[in-house]
């Protein structure tokens, strides 16, 4: 008892002098998780290994549930591909049903390789009980080279600043700076905070003479706290005592991975949020981790909340992953607490951080700073993006089958119904959302969904097709759809020099947007954007490096493919976790299968969208091998 007294006592002291927050919770609470009933754990994984030579269930079913929407996908490529009618022929389905089960059973002999290779590392790095009193009477103090992690990342990715000079723009974010200007009506569409922070740049780059300097200011500030991202990711690796080689792929992942770097300097809502994103799923592993014990620390649930906080007004979908995955973790911490009382405090101030989060973001900032600032509410034609699009193609393929009571149902709620399937686009969803009345009455937009209701329960495959075309990059490799965006890349959007074509429509555009379409207004569009836009020489190296990225998309589709981030990875993760009994990795897992969820209610799958899951792509390979 005494000994155990002492021990804490020495893990304490060592933590208050550490300087880094992941660092000192792992430090502070190493001995606790260690003593804490974790022993199932281990010979569920010893028990795995002896299964191995029987059937794999959890390797059978993601391979199945990878399969499947592949080969679903296909045929719903194929509806929507002009002079396709192979889909049509009556020995397409055979045929694609050989396929598929080629595809469930290499898959299968694939992921069964690879688990039961897991399960031997497991056995093998299981601590023997020597080792374990020698570790429980010598608490070390882990080193690790994080400077020289940020600094080999940021090497790797110097290059970029010269390819992109002097850094990139979203087309949303000049829609962004003109609302912060008042040149267009404020709105919370886009997250008004991350309008005041691109307005506060392009304010510095007014100061100092040139909008250029706000993009390379900017483009400098974000890759930096991007590469610091990562660099905390392997320093929480190191301290969990996750492979080494995790480590360094994780280190090789961020510096050389070129969809990163295009990411990091760009200004766009997208990758302005990434980074929290990580943050927080680094904050939410470690408290798994340590059972909760994290939360002991103030240290901790400060920078939890600050980071959960800054995710949620970031991005809207921010609000759905930092809720979903904090009621997980605290039902994973109640779980625990019932074993472990030695933390009393975990459960209590784990539900107080995220009630403070949301009494902040979704009580103070959006009822109360927002309306203080003149900024409106969002449409709620953002969230319609799937029902507008299956009754367009519902409009489209049997609009002759409405009645004229279905007509005026649909008409009360959308501005020209009878076009709706004219403009429909399988891949996209902004032509149909557009047409939403947000403010059409609630009596109205009731009457339509239970229309709706009644006539997807007449007409399933009808839904499910458009849900599929619009989700298509979530379920196959689709390199087609999307054009240079069908793959995971970020596009050189920023125009050439002032008299270019792409300067003069891009600016023709914005007027356009904004109703205002006088000389008077595009000058006033002018002289907020040009000095931003690319010398002549930058604009051709930008140019030719598209080229050579695509050439490199084309010959390695693999590494592009954006179901690999979004979907097939988090699944075989899951599926492992599941394997192993693993409830520390799953919880580490519910915000990709969130941010997936999101990604399926989507307009569109654009690769912007899919930054955090990219950068989240080596914890969700942490939380695989995570114990």
């Amino acid at each position: 008892m005494h000994t155990n007294t002492h021990m804490n006592t020495q893990a304490i002291n060592t933590c208050e002098q550490s300087e880094h927050v992941f660092e000192h919770i792992s430090l502070n609470n190493s001995n606790d998780a260690r003593n804490t009933p974790a022993a199932p754990m281990t010979p569920t994984a010893a028990a795995a290994t002896a299964r191995s030579t029987r059937c794999d269930t959890w390797a059978l079913v993601t391979s199945i549930a990878i399969a499947l929407p592949i080969a679903w996908g296909d045929y719903v490529h194929r509806v929507f591909s002009a002079g396709d009618t192979w889909h049509m022929h009556s020995a397409y389905w055979p045929v694609t049903g050989l396929w598929t089960l080629a595809i469930i059973a290499v898959l299968y002999l694939s992921l069964h390789v690879v688990f039961c290779s897991l399960d031997r590392s497991f056995k093998q790095s299981q601590p023997t009980s020597t080792d374990t009193s020698r570790e429980k009477r010598q608490p070390t103090r882990a080193s690790h080279p994080f400077a020289a992690h940020v600094a080999i990342i940021c090497i790797c990715w110097s290059p970029y600043l010269l390819l992109r000079f002097p850094g990139n723009l979203d087309p949303d974010t000049q829609w962004q700076l003109l609302e912060f200007y008042g040149l267009a009506s404020r709105t919370d569409q886009h997250p008004w905070f991350d309008t005041l922070v691109f307005g506060a740049f392009w304010q510095l780059g007014k100061a100092l003479g040139s909008f250029a300097w706000s993009l390379l200011l900017y483009e400098f500030i974000q890759m930096a706290c991007t590469a610091c991202t990562f660099a905390l990711c392997i320093r929480w690796m190191h301290n969990a005592g996750l492979p080494r080689t995790l480590q360094r792929f994780t280190l090789i992942f961020a510096a050389l991975y070129p969809a990163i770097p295009l990411f990091a300097q760009t200004m766009a809502k997208d990758m302005l949020f990434a980074w929290p994103y990580l943050l927080f799923l680094l904050c939410l592993a470690e408290a798994a981790r340590t059972r909760g014990a994290a939360f002991a620390s103030w240290r901790f649930v400060g920078a939890f909340g600050v980071v959960t906080c800054l995710m949620m007004l970031t991005k809207k979908t921010g609000l759905y992953i930092a809720v979903i995955s904090c009621i997980v973790l605290i039902a994973y911490i109640w779980w625990w607490s019932r074993r472990d009382q030695r933390q009393p405090h975990a459960f209590t101030r784990a539900i107080a951080m995220l009630c403070a989060a949301l009494a902040l973001v979704g009580g103070v900032w959006q009822h109360v700073a927002l309306p203080a600032m003149g900024v409106q509410p969002g449409p709620s034609k953002e969230t319609m993006s799937i029902i507008t699009q299956q009754t367009a193609l519902y409009i489209a393929w049997h609009g002759d089958e409405m009645s004229d009571e279905d007509w005026q149902t649909v008409s009360d709620v959308f501005t020209d119904a009878h076009n709706l399937g004219t403009v429909y686009d399988p891949y996209r969803a902004d032509a149909t959302k557009d047409s939403w009345v947000s403010n059409a009455p609630s009596a109205a937009k009731w009457r339509f969904l239970r229309w709706y209701a009644a006539t997807m329960l007449r007409n399933p495959g009808v839904f499910f097709i458009s849900w599929g075309a619009t989700a298509l990059p979530l379920l196959y490799p689709d390199t087609t759809t999307q054009a240079d965006e069908s793959f995971v890349s970020y596009r050189n959007n920023l125009p050439a020099a002032s008299t270019s074509p792409s300067a003069i429509g891009s600016e023709a555009y914005l007027c356009w947007q904004t109703g205002d379409t006088t000389a008077d207004s595009l000058a006033r569009v002018q002289a907020l954007m040009r000095s931003s836009y690319r010398p002549a020489w930058a604009a051709r190296i930008a140019d030719s490096f598209d080229t050579a990225y695509a050439w490199l998309e084309h010959y390695t589709p693999v590494l592009f493919i954006k179901a690999t981030f979004t979907t097939w990875i988090p699944l075989i993760c899951a599926a492992y976790c599941l394997r192993r009994r693993n409830g520390l990795g799953l919880v580490m897992l519910v915000p990709a299968f969130v941010t997936l969820a999101t990604l399926a209610a989507a307009a569109i799958v654009l690769p912007r969208y899919l930054v955090a899951s990219v950068y989240a792509l080596p914890l969700a390979l942490a939380a695989a091998v995570a114990r």
